[in-house]
This record gives C-alpha cells, sequence and structure tokens, in this order.
C-alpha cells in the first residue's frame, strides 16, 4: 500500500450511498495502519412504524446515513452504524409521511462510544 492521507467509506445494502468513516487516516510506508470502527449510533426499538431515520452533521443539509427498512421486516433499523464523532440532528420517517420527523438535534456521538438514542416514539 502507498503511503499517505487515506479516507475510507462502507456501503449497507438498505441505504443509497456510502459513509465515510473515518476520516483521514495516516498509512506510512511500508508500516501496517489498523482502522478501528468503535464510534456508532443504534436507534433503540419501539412500537411506532418507523420505516427509516436520517442522520445529519451538524453544518451540513444531506444526511451522513440514510437508514431504511426492508419491507418485510424492521431490519436494519435496530442494528450498530459506525459514523465519525460529532455532533448530528436525526430525523425519523414513518408510514404514511412523506418528510422525516425531528426527533433529537445537538446529539453529540463521541469518539470511541456508542450511542443508543431513544426516539421517543
Amino acid at each position: 500500500m502507498d503511503r499517505g492521507l487515506f479516507s475510507t467509506s462502507y456501503t449497507y445494502e438498505t441505504y443509497p450511498g456510502p459513509v465515510g468513516v473515518p476520516r483521514n487516516v495516516v498509512v506510512q510506508g511500508g508500516r501496517e495502519a489498523v482502522l478501528t470502527l468503535d464510534t456508532a449510533i443504534r436507534i433503540k426499538k419501539h412500537q411506532q412504524p418507523m420505516t427509516g431515520f436520517d442522520l445529519i452533521a451538524r453544518g451540513e443539509d444531506t444526511p451522513l446515513l440514510q437508514v431504511r427498512r426492508r419491507r418485510d421486516n424492521d431490519y436494519p433499523l435496530g442494528e450498530t452504524f459506525p459514523v465519525p464523532c460529532g455532533i448530528y440532528t436525526l430525523g425519523v420517517h414513518l408510514e404514511d409521511m412523506e418528510e422525516p420527523s425531528p426527533v433529537g438535534e445537538g446529539i453529540e456521538i463521541q469518539k470511541g462510544r456508542l450511542l443508543e438514542f431513544d426516539t421517543g416514539l
């Protein structure tokens, strides 16, 4: 592998684009580089018929993460999703609603922590 500064991303089968995490990984020539994906969010399961959620980083308009359930079940809504640490807004998509419903602003996801978020629905 060449040395330099790299960004990585991953994709998930039920959302449209890659999620960039982590950013600015330094790789030195002739050495091994290890990525640790230890910062993440998980939405607590609830009774409301949620069809998905969007996680938007502060100062951005486009969601960093867009998760949608499959038609036949709730997968992957309750899964753990690695994301960069930062401040976010969370909007949930509910059945029969065209726009996401905001359920959290100023949500802080700390480096090296899993945030399990309760939407209150």
